[in-house]
């Protein structure tokens, strides 16, 4: 399937890798109830994250399209939602925001090129999309 993100300001999508990576380090405050992740997942998370930053510093807009497995990228929404929901609960404990602002536009695009792809994926996908889609923290359903 192809997964498309952006165009977004390349600002943006620097801003919320530098952020997605002291996540996966484990150095967000309050977010000691994120889910574990086994180190193939960190491995293929960190990967995409370099790629994002590749792509956002060869411009001032990132777009990025890329051709992956619709198994992975269910895998890895499913991971990257119940993610996102436990840093929004940190995030409410501590009264602060989730992420930095910065990093919102490219946060936005990303959710939705993931759940616009599995959306036109097949029945099931297209299922899930929408199911996530209307609970997606950070994220104003249409």
């Amino acid at each position: 399937m192809v997964v498309r993100v952006g165009p977004v300001p390349s600002a943006s999508a620097l801003a919320w890798v530098v952020y997605a990576r002291r996540v996966l380090a484990g150095a967000v405050p309050d977010a000691d109830d994120l889910p574990a992740l086994d180190d193939a997942v960190v491995t293929e998370l960190s990967h995409l994250l370099d790629e994002w930053e590749v792509a956002a510093r060869r411009s001032d807009e990132l777009v990025w399209v890329a051709e992956i497995a619709p198994e992975r990228v269910e895998f890895l929404v499913h991971t990257f939602h119940r993610m996102a929901e436990a840093l929004a609960k940190a995030a409410e404990r501590r009264g602060g925001p989730v992420a930095p602002e910065e990093g919102a536009a490219f946060y936005r695009s990303l959710v939705g090129g993931v759940l616009e792809s599995l959306a036109g994926e097949d029945a099931s996908t297209s299922e899930l999309a929408e199911m996530l889609g209307q609970a997606w923290p950070g994220i104003e359903p249409d």
